[in-house]
């Protein structure tokens, strides 16, 4: 498996098994089924947070 995250002016690039990634994404997916994600976490009041707002 190949990651790559690119900004501006770079990119960074991670080769690596799948099979980690596969798991824990199966594992994810079972504690944040998809779909449901709005209803567990508030992401207005956690930016707020970041942000000093809240």
């Amino acid at each position: 498996m190949c990651i790559s995250l690119c900004g501006l002016d770079m990119v960074a690039c991670r080769e690596g098994p799948a099979l980690p990634v596969q798991q824990w994404l199966d594992r994810t997916w079972v504690a944040v089924p998809p779909g449901t994600e709005g209803t567990r976490l508030d992401l207005d009041a956690a930016l707020a947070q970041l942000l000093g707002d809240g």
